[in-house]
């Protein structure tokens, strides 16, 4: 796995030297082409293929569902009328436009594994699935890849695009990472698995960022019991949206919540914590599938790209940052940050 984000983040940094139209995308694009490659055996190529708008209607879908509060369509239920009548005609276009992507994939796929079968841990996760036909339809494999898709492909890019501005924000704490990489990795020696796990310091920025900045501003949940919180009850059947956008600023867990401090992430403060005041993974038995590929993949790019750039911005304080939360998180317009060649 280490090596497919490798070969993409190379990529990567092909795209940061040359023009690009939005800083969300490309970073949108790097994610949709390691997910391609590592869950459906198949590349995408979004990087170099500009033509390609994908990122940026995925982008325009969570527009839709978000204004017209019809997030719960793409996992099957009622639409919303009002959706329908205002702007959700394009909505249903461009879920359509997905769902035949998503089953265009599956489908090759599926041809590809009865040419040139493969075992064990060659398996990707889409190849699993089809190779267990008696218990996944392909239509539940479609809608599962789908939503792995979407939940993929935002989030880390935007979690990269934060990470990388707060540095551009923070040149001392740039400086830091920089060292531990060139001291853990080296200048130019090819990033493999066994490097990451001595990235400590590039770590506690990365989980910083993604606290002060998180991808997924809110965590839904429905109720399957009563919910006893101090002197409130919240019934059996009511869905519950838990905005840990605010819950990671809440001076009660996080003194002076607005500053950018990796070491929150030093082992002994977080200790000190309860486990649940942060929440970019969501928390329990229904966490976040992908955490550990997220921060793997979010480890290989800043590692990479900050071996061969600087990085900087204007803003002094997120507070200058218009952000905009859908169901992803993101800036209202483009985002000041800016990619400069090392020598």
């Amino acid at each position: 796995m280490c090596i497919t984000f490798i070969v993409i983040a190379n990529v990567l940094l092909d795209v940061l030297r040359n023009d690009y139209e939005d800083l969300f995308s490309v970073f949108g694009r790097y994610t949709f082409d390691t997910f391609c490659d590592i869950f459906v055996g198949k590349s995408c190529n979004l990087q170099t293929d500009l033509s390609n708008r994908l990122i940026e209607e995925l982008d325009a879908l969570q527009k839709y569902m978000a204004e017209n509060s019809v997030v719960a369509f793409m996992f099957g239920f009622p639409l919303d009328l009002k959706a329908l009548l205002t702007n959700g005609w394009s909505m249903l276009s461009l879920l359509n436009k997905l769902r035949k992507l998503s089953s265009s994939m599956t489908a090759f796929r599926r041809k590809e594994l009865q040419e040139y079968p493969v075992v064990g841990s060659q398996l990707s996760f889409l190849d699993a699935m089809i190779s267990r036909g008696d218990l996944f339809h392909p239509s539940i494999i479609s809608k599962e890849l789908l939503i792995f898709l979407l939940a993929a492909t935002d989030t880390t890019g935007n979690g990269l695009t934060f990470t990388f501005t707060l540095l551009g924000m923070h040149p001392e704490i740039q400086k830091k990472v920089y060292e531990e990489v060139i001291t853990e990795i080296g200048r130019d020696t090819p990033i493999e698995t066994h490097h990451l796990p001595k990235l400590k310091y590039t770590e506690r920025v990365i989980s910083e960022s993604l606290r002060l900045l998180p991808p997924v501003p809110l965590v839904a949940r429905y109720l399957n019991k009563d919910i006893q919180i101090g002197d409130k009850t919240f019934p059996k059947g009511a869905n519950v949206i838990l905005y840990t956008h605010a819950l990671h600023r809440n001076s009660k867990y996080w003194p002076n919540p607005e500053k950018f401090d990796p070491d929150r992430f030093l082992p002994e403060e977080i200790a000190k914590r309860p486990p649940y005041c942060y929440m970019t993974f969501s928390g329990g038995p229904r966490n976040c599938i992908g955490k550990l590929y997220a921060m793997m993949s979010m480890k290989v790019v800043v590692a990479n790209v900050i071996r061969h750039f600087r990085i900087s911005s204007k803003y002094r304080s997120v507070d200058e940052m218009e952000l905009r939360g859908l169901i992803t998180m993101r800036t209202k317009g483009d985002i000041d940050c800016h990619f400069s060649p090392r020598n």
